[in-house]
């Protein structure tokens, strides 16, 4: 799976250095060296699951987890006919309940992530309309307590 959030960051934004992408992906990996799966757990993953998204499931399953958050619509619906657990939701639907229980951690970690920005400076605004896509029914409650 990391390797293939590298080769999507690198192909999806040009404007980034392969150099910098790779160091970060290397960082990402040696983080969650520790909960890994091997090939050999893909087994457990039910044949509704298509084979290029299979490697989202096994961890999900090894690791007992209940909820896998992602923006796939296919793997979403897959799992579902597949009546296994984890749940599969889109990021704004596992994002949603945590704005509705903790608006202001949730403010907290847009303003250091806002903070953190040094190279190309953002405001919090420029930040959460970048965000709209993948959250956008967060996005636009956050937006609505901030005007």
């Amino acid at each position: 799976m990391i390797i293939e959030v590298e080769r999507n960051l690198i192909a999806d934004f040009p404007h980034l250095d392969p150099v910098s992408v790779r160091q970060r992906v290397g960082q990402m990996r040696r983080a969650v060296e520790d909960n890994v799966v091997d090939s050999d757990s893909f087994a457990d993953v039910p044949d509704a699951i298509n084979p290029k998204d299979r490697h989202v499931i096994a961890p999900a399953l090894a690791g007992e987890a209940s909820v896998v958050v992602t923006n796939d619509r296919r793997l979403r619906a897959e799992t579902k006919a597949g009546n296994i657990d984890p749940v599969a939701m889109s990021a704004d639907d596992f994002a949603v309940p945590l704005w509705d229980l903790m608006p202001d951690d949730i403010d907290v970690v847009i303003r250091t992530l806002v903070a953190k920005r040094t190279k190309r400076r953002v405001t919090a605004e420029e930040l959460i309309a970048a965000l709209r896509d993948p959250f956008p029914t967060m996005a636009a409650a956050w937006l609505a307590t901030h005007d």
